[in-house]
């Protein structure tokens, strides 16, 4: 079965929650194997401005996301940081074997769009080297008209991303490079009039990120980790149509053989139900010539007009109480458990899956 991770990639605003205890709901699923952490844009009321609020933020952040995983009673689970700014100040202030960064933790140090490094990120990769921490790349992928130019260009610039994490900052966790058209800005809280993809232009980006993924694969021993459902796609966390797009998701990557990554601070519920696609995808006993057919179903009976090109994380510097509303109509954080309305929605979506050939029963 595929590695788990999930946690943050984004900000977290106190007044939702304390953020100990968004963590502790992530953690308690056993199958999560390390979080990827999340960062402060205001702290105690102030917002997180110059260099000694950021180092402020950033060791507190870590320090909660610790003791959100004792409160999980998984106190060695390992922390990804994820940092607020990428100057060194910023990256090495978590270090702290009590309270903090351990040497069994990781860090995000990505390449930049265009190829970019930077010397802070290199000056972190040695400090963190020396102590032995993971380093984990997000920076990798491909755009079709960006830096890289059309579909060729874009998947050599998805493998050489790759390359150059481990080169330059010694990454040997990696997010799971695919190719993708340039569609919008990717950071957009409103999508206007944005199209959604053709089928053929689907199949194009799926293959052609399948030969990157082999062809990284077959050459070199990273641990490569692929996107499967997240909290910061999408406004209604709660539907059939987000649940039956996080499927999607999950099947490719268990087909695809990398581990998932579940980011962008999720509800648990969406953790468990990718978790719950994934052993079923494997029992299913699903093939590469098979999923593209199944993939293409869903999409054509269910996701058609489903529109994943927001980024609601933008809320939670302006609006955390409406980013978090989503997350209420799927799991009781008072109670610790999922709502009626999502185990509704899933039933509707297990049984649709179901009827398509996955082993969920």
């Amino acid at each position: 079965p595929p590695s788990i991770s999930t946690g943050g990639h984004s900000a977290w605003h106190e007044a939702l929650m304390p953020l100990e205890h968004m963590i502790k709901e992530l953690v308690t699923i056993p199958r999560v194997d390390f979080l990827e952490g999340f960062n402060y844009h205001q702290i105690f009321g102030r917002e997180v401005h110059g260099t000694p609020m950021v180092v402020y933020a950033a060791r507190k952040a870590i320090e909660r996301a610790r003791r959100g995983v004792q409160l999980a009673g998984r106190a060695g689970l390992a922390l990804c940081y994820y940092p607020i700014l990428t100057t060194a100040a910023a990256l090495i202030a978590p270090k702290d074997e009590a309270r903090g960064l351990r040497s069994s933790d990781g860090i995000l140090l990505s390449v930049l769009p265009d190829l970019k490094v930077e010397s802070d990120l290199i000056a972190a990769s040695i400090f963190y080297e020396e102590y032995g921490c993971f380093r984990q790349n997000g920076g990798v992928g491909g755009a079709v008209g960006g830096f890289a130019g059309g579909w060729e260009g874009a998947m050599i610039e998805a493998v050489v991303r790759n390359i150059a994490a481990w080169m330059v900052y010694r990454d040997a966790v990696q997010y799971h490079g695919s190719v993708d058209r340039l569609r919008q800005n990717p950071w957009a809280l409103h999508s206007i009039n944005v199209p959604l993809k053709r089928k053929e232009e689907r199949t194009r980006e799926k293959w052609c990120s399948f030969t990157v993924h082999t062809a990284l694969s077959r050459h070199k021993n990273t641990i490569m980790n692929a996107g499967a459902g997240s909290g910061g796609r999408v406004t209604n966390q709660v539907s059939v149509e987000n649940l039956l797009w996080t499927a999607r998701d999950a099947i490719r990557g268990t087909v695809l053989g990398v581990n998932l990554r579940c980011v962008r601070t999720p509800p648990p519920t969406t953790v468990q139900w990718v978790i719950e696609i994934s052993d079923a995808t494997l029992k299913s006993h699903l093939s590469l010539t098979e999923l593209d057919e199944v993939l293409e179903k869903i999409q054509r009976d269910h996701l058609s007009s489903f529109n994943t090109n927001l980024d609601p994380r933008m809320l939670l510097y302006s609006d955390p109480h409406t980013f978090f509303k989503s997350h209420q109509k799927c799991y009781d954080y008072i109670k610790q458990q999922p709502t009626e309305r999502f185990l509704a929605n899933r039933r509707v979506a297990r049984k649709y899956l179901e009827n398509i050939g996955l082993a969920l029963s």
